[in-house]
């Protein structure tokens, strides 16, 4: 009897599937904690929009008001849609007016619920009437840009980019046609300035407009600073210095500025009608130490 239960015992710890079984459940107990260690490390935001798009409105809601410190600009959208499914809108016109959305941000990232947002939302900032089509463009352009860059968007790299391309897209597509800038207003073109100092900075759009760039400082239609401020952005995102030395990194109480040439820069910046760079704003008002290369170059120029 004692033999029989040594053999069969023997034969069981032998058994390739007993050996199969164990390795089976080995593993799915593995992978079972890699599976929780993975929930715990998904952004809540994410499941907040799962939960949107199987059409859990009020759970998606809730994990959106308990991250709310921690939204990015798109999960602010689609806390807008959110509330807007569940038709409070008296909610949807706190958060529209508190991420600072115009009538045209609605229209563009809420399409399909834009019309009823703006009619149950009266207090939303309008767009300024503008005096051409084309004026219209470039302000819708500029607070697209100012939004992106105010609401922390930059988190998110990938809509950071994408929006960015299209201002860059939209923007190249005006240019084209510069008869169009002499009917401007003053604040137009300040608007136009800004966006060309942060599209600029992309090599394609800077090269692909360079010409026109040119031109519209050449008609008078930019000023001397304005257009050493545009091209020095395209410089130092490209090269890592500049050309005309509006730019400066603050480090506590010192400004680096990396120009092309220090030796001569004062006579580059003269070409364009720039005082020297000593007289740069920086210095000025916020105290900071002067570059020796600065000190040297305004000694030689006084001399």
């Amino acid at each position: 009897m004692k033999s029989l239960k040594y053999l069969q015992l023997k034969s069981f710890k032998k058994s390739p599937f007993i050996h199969n079984l164990i390795l089976f459940l080995l593993l799915l107990f593995i992978s079972q904690i890699q599976l929780r260690s993975q929930n715990y490390s998904i952004d809540p935001n994410t499941i907040a929009l799962y939960n949107l798009r199987s059409g859990n409105y009020s759970n998606a809601l809730e994990i959106y008001k308990r991250n709310s410190k921690k939204m990015k600009f798109k999960d602010k959208i689609h806390e807008i849609e959110c509330l807007s499914k569940l038709e409070l809108y008296d909610s949807v016109c706190i958060r529209l007016n508190a991420y600072r959305l115009t009538e045209e941000n609605i229209k563009y990232f809420l399409p399909s619920h834009s019309n009823e947002i703006l009619s149950k939302c009266n207090n939303i900032s309008k767009e300024i009437h503008c005096n051409s089509e084309i004026e219209n463009q470039i302000y819708f352009l500029y607070n697209l840009d100012q939004l992106i860059r105010s609401e922390n968007i930059g988190e998110d790299q990938s809509s950071f980019n994408s929006v960015d391309k299209l201002i860059g897209y939209k923007l190249n597509a005006i240019l084209k046609d510069t008869n169009v800038l002499f009917d401007f207003s003053e604040n137009t073109f300040s608007r136009l300035n800004l966006l060309l100092i942060h599209q600029c900075r992309q090599a394609y759009f800077y090269k692909s407009n360079q010409k026109i760039i040119n031109r519209i400082f050449t008609l008078g239609l930019i000023d001397n600073y304005e257009y050493a401020s545009i091209t020095d952005q395209y410089y130092k995102s490209n090269f890592g210095y500049q050309k005309y030395g509006t730019i400066c990194d603050f480090n506590r109480d010192t400004c680096t500025v990396i120009v092309e040439q220090p030796q001569i820069i004062d006579s580059i910046r003269k070409e364009i009608g720039l005082p020297p760079i000593i007289n740069e704003f920086y210095f000025k008002k916020f105290n900071l130490i002067v570059p020796i290369w600065v000190k040297q170059n305004s000694y030689n120029d006084d001399k």
